[in-house]
């Protein structure tokens, strides 16, 4: 575009060109032209400007204007490609009730998903770029630095218990390249508290029975056997293995 014309002026016309086709290189050409309005152009968002009486310069103005016009798409597509990948990705993330992470090489959070989000109270600018001592209990942190480290270590699936607050978790932990030869670390936790505490009143059922003299057999409403003391066994000459899963009415 020419500087100076009848109706309007370069300045003028770049603002019509931007708001109709975003992104179009628009190299000013004119007579002369002072400092102040080359630099007024480039801020208004010209690729370049150029005087009428070094007009040998255009065709390098124009070949590099079209050369960082396919580097602004080629970025832009890049990056268009990269939010439907990351949302994607974020979808399939918070899509889960376990709770997902992902931490840099001295252990500080990159990503969490919703669920994490959720149990912690915080939201994920909280918890980006910090620690669990951060974040968590001491005993807490320690804890999950523990099995983070196990991970660096041995560079392999690391799988522990871990409790925050009062629930119980399953962690499935793994390194994650990050690029540049740094390896961080990934996970999964599901909360396992339920089949925790399950286990723990049929260790004490089992405890219980064992030290009554009486044989006992526990069995649904069906008559299938769930569970018998060593006194039955005894009695009966049934071992456990034989007896449970079996039909109390067949057998005894």
């Amino acid at each position: 575009s020419d500087y100076s014309m009848p109706n309007l002026n370069g300045l003028e016309a770049l603002e019509v060109i931007l708001s109709m086709a975003p992104g179009i290189p628009v190299i000013m050409f004119t007579g002369s032209v002072n400092e102040e309005t080359a630099v007024a152009c480039m801020k208004a968002g010209a690729t370049d400007y150029v005087l009428k009486d070094k007009i040998k310069r255009l065709p390098y103005a124009l070949r590099e204007a079209l050369s960082q016009k396919g580097i602004n798409l080629a970025r832009e597509q890049a990056e268009k490609a990269l939010r439907e990948n990351t949302e994607r990705y974020s979808t399939f993330l918070n899509s889960t009730n376990d709770l997902v992470f992902l931490k840099d090489q001295e252990f500080r959070y990159l990503l969490t998903n919703k669920s994490y989000q959720q149990l912690l109270g915080k939201s994920d600018q909280e918890i980006i770029g910090h620690t669990d001592f951060e974040i968590l209990g001491e005993n807490e942190a320690a804890n999950c630095r523990k099995s983070d480290e196990k991970v660096i270590e041995t560079n392999s699936l690391y799988i522990s218990k871990e409790h925050i607050g009062d629930e119980t978790y399953e962690a499935r932990k793994f390194p994650v390249v990050l690029g540049d030869g740094i390896t961080g670390v990934g996970g999964f936790l599901k909360n396992i508290t339920t089949q925790v505490k399950a286990e723990s009143r049929l260790n004490l059922q089992d405890t219980i029975l064992s030290k009554v003299a009486n044989a006992v057999m526990i069995t649904d409403p069906d008559g299938i056997i769930l569970s018998v003391n060593s006194a039955f066994t005894q009695m009966t000459g049934f071992t456990a293995e034989e007896i449970i899963g079996k039909n109390s009415r067949d057998h005894i």
